[in-house]
């Protein structure tokens, strides 16, 4: 089995109240000459943009077409290498996410699930949270909307939330602060 083609299909998905209305997800496709084809999501947070430039810019698809797509390691070495095989400038989750397809294949090859071929499964149900980026005014109401839509668990970062808000430094604030940051702009909040 070799590999004939590599596409890129971005998916704006937006959730309720535009939630992540600038965010794509990424579901990459791998075909091969046998006609088994692999689909796997390869969003990474904030980077599908570089994994939309390695596929559809076929840096990835020069090094790939003609390989066995069961080799997943191989795969995964040949495409991290490229990107920069972990130097600091280049995040190492483009090629890890995106050598989910592979293992779509593999498992459509072999007949097992795909949590089979990683080891087997670790627990019997997956709890979900919430993101608190639902473009609603307060925690509160973020909180709320969610545990309406069935949801028990929430992760926000508080800044967007915190008075008075630098909107000159909002720009850096796409992800959620760490614990220690978040208690000490809580304390300075009240």
């Amino acid at each position: 089995m070799k590999i004939t083609g590599l596409t890129a299909h971005p998916m704006g998905i937006p959730g309720p109240g535009g939630h992540s209305p600038a965010r794509n997800w990424i579901f990459v496709k791998v075909e091969t000459d046998e006609g088994v084809v692999g689909i796997g999501e390869a969003t990474t947070e904030y980077h599908e943009l570089a994994v939309m430039a390695m596929i559809e810019g076929h840096l990835w698809a020069h090094l790939l077409i003609g390989q066995d797509p069961k080799r997943i390691n191989y795969i995964w070495q040949q495409m991290d290498g490229f990107t920069g095989g972990g130097m600091a400038w280049w995040p190492p989750a483009p090629p890890a996410a995106s050598t989910r397809p592979f293992w779509d294949i593999l498992g459509k090859v072999t007949g097992q699930p795909v949590y089979k071929l990683l080891g087997g499964a670790v627990r019997d149900r997956n709890p979900l949270y919430a993101r608190g980026d639902l473009g609603l005014p307060t925690p509160g109401e973020e909180m709320r909307t969610a545990a309406a839509e069935g949801f028990d668990a929430f992760k926000f970062g508080p800044g967007q939330y915190v008075k008075p808000y630098d909107e000159k430094n909002r720009s850096t604030w796409p992800w959620p602060w760490p614990t220690k940051s978040a208690r000490r702009v809580g304390r300075m909040s009240n």
